[in-house]
């Protein structure tokens, strides 16, 4: 709570820099996690041979992963940006986790 009372009264620059901040690691960071976690879930449910998978899902995490970035940047609103990308990453991390202790091998 006082976090949020520290950040209302700082000048509109500065809330400004700490906005574009946290979009820069919420990008970088669960935007990552997002594309590693897409890739992942790309290779266990591809019907494609295995090599042919990795290389496929590899290069698609690559472009989910810009995808992250550029929507984070996109969104009008810092709290829609951060929850739109953590939400998603985490419904991802169970499907990959319900996944994988159901047997399923990329």
């Amino acid at each position: 709570m006082k976090a949020l009372q520290a950040i209302k009264t700082l000048s509109p620059d500065a809330r400004y820099r700490w906005q574009v901040t946290l979009r820069l690691l919420v990008a970088i960071l669960v935007g990552y996690a997002f594309a590693n976690l897409a890739g992942i879930l790309l290779t266990q449910i591809l019907p494609i041979p295995r090599a042919e998978v990795v290389v496929t899902s590899l290069l698609l995490s690559f472009a989910i992963y810009l995808g992250a970035i550029l929507w984070v940047f996109s969104v009008r609103s810092t709290r829609k940006a951060c929850l739109g990308l953590i939400i998603p990453t985490l419904a991802l991390g169970l499907v990959v986790w319900i996944l994988s202790i159901s047997g399923v091998k990329p």
